[in-house]
């Protein structure tokens, strides 16, 4: 983790409830690029940029500029309601009552001569080895394989699909009302045998190490080797109707008009701490950089920044609040916390330096000073090794609120 980030991170933080703050977070809206307010989902190909799809059009965005695509780079109607990118790097977008279309040397194009086999309102795709899924907003499975589109009745012939993912070892799994299934390299469905404890399913994703996940109204169950190996009790009215797990772990929860963070296995809402009123998420997404993407209708897209440093920082029980100050070495993070100076290293965080009695003596401010550091609280300012902290050093004695050392180390 890089230290002056999180330091800066950190900084933001000191002197109040670090959970009680607004996150980190910016927006992106029609001022800053996007097409449209409404944004129905966001995808990260494989160099990295992100592609939204709105109510507008598409936007690509690097994260400083957005090119934007709409009529004149090809598509067929404004409305975009997904992204995806093939095992090619191939981009293929999926139009509003004009079926998918693909990225051609800049510009998007209907799949032809195949358009009039796909689906008008394709809502989601995905990509296998020498296949294309796309399920359409009726429920209804059509698939690509080679140069042929079909429609999947294997599992009958009503509106069953709900949804479908790709997992990290290529497994093609789908939702549908009777239940999961997994496509075979054969070319059929095998039914999964879910644990007796997860009797239905809302929604399904997979994290960052590959394992899959489902969501109902009792709570989020991670898959491993058939077996649930952590469950989140959800205990909400209404069930979630999509969610993510960052790269640390947690999980991020959606109803709609609400956003929730899991902590320590309870859920809060966090909706308030993004800094706007009234939210309608569309989407989660989380970044290969673990920042938290949420596409909103009507409000744009708000990415949370740095997940794992939010993450970080709820999970120092160890700190006494509040923190006054923080510095750092190559390895290390020193904190000025009520009474006590502590340090951070590999995820561990012990006490250095404990002089301090009563609110006068508590620190204000440390400071790394060559190899030492300088610590100041209302009785003065002392210098301290702290790998030998006993051996303090007393600087001045009276009350020192700050400071700073110039380029020169003086």
């Amino acid at each position: 983790m890089n230290l002056k980030l999180l330091v800066f991170i950190l900084f933001w933080s000191i002197c109040s409830d670090i959970w009680s703050q607004q996150f980190p977070n910016y927006h992106l809206g029609t001022r800053e690029g996007l097409p449209h307010s409404i944004v129905y989902r966001v995808m990260e190909d494989q160099r990295g940029f992100l592609w939204i799809s709105t109510e507008g059009g598409i936007a690509r965005y690097d994260g400083t500029n957005m090119q934007c695509y709409a009529a004149e780079s090809g598509l067929e109607a404004d409305m975009v309601l997904h992204v995806s990118e093939d095992e090619n790097q191939v981009i293929w977008a999926n139009v509003y009552l004009a079926g998918p279309h693909r990225l051609v040397d800049g510009k998007f194009e209907p799949d032809q001569p195949l358009r009039g086999k796909w689906p008008l309102v394709p809502v989601k795709s995905v990509h296998t080895p020498g296949r294309t899924w796309c399920l359409d907003a009726d429920g209804f499975l059509y698939v690509k394989d080679g140069d042929e589109v079909k429609q999947d009745t294997s599992l009958g012939d009503g509106k069953i699909f709900r949804d479908m993912l790709v997992c990290t070892d290529g497994r093609m799994v789908v939702l549908t009302t009777k239940g999961l299934y997994t496509f075979l390299e054969a070319g059929t469905w095998q039914k999964m045998d879910l644990p007796s404890e997860i009797k239905e399913v809302e929604c399904m994703t997979v994290d960052a190490s590959g394992a899959l996940w489902l969501a109902n109204q009792q709570g989020f169950y991670r898959l491993e080797n058939g077996k649930v190996s952590r469950y989140l009790p959800w205990e909400k009215e209404n069930p979630p109707d999509q969610f993510v797990v960052d790269r640390a772990g947690k999980v991020w929860a959606s109803d709609f008009e609400s956003l929730y963070l899991e902590q320590e296995g309870s859920y809060t809402n966090v909706t308030s701490r993004l800094g706007r009123k009234d939210l309608k998420i569309n989407h989660l997404f989380i970044d290969h950089q673990n920042n938290l993407w949420i596409s909103t209708y009507g409000s744009g897209l708000i990415c949370v920044q740095s997940v794992q440093i939010l993450n970080f920082l709820s999970s120092l029980p160890q700190l006494r609040s509040p923190i006054n100050a923080i510095t750092h070495t190559q390895d290390k993070l020193y904190f000025a916390c009520v009474g006590l100076i502590s340090q951070y290293e590999e995820g561990i965080i012990s006490p250095v330096y404990s002089p301090f009695h009563g609110r006068k003596d508590y620190p204000y401010f440390i400071q790394k000073w060559g190899e030492n550091l300088i610590v100041g609280n209302p009785s003065g300012a002392f210098l301290f090794d702290p790998d030998e902290p006993e051996k303090q050093k007393s600087l001045i004695s009276e009350g020192v609120l700050a400071a700073y050392i110039d380029s020169s180390g003086g």
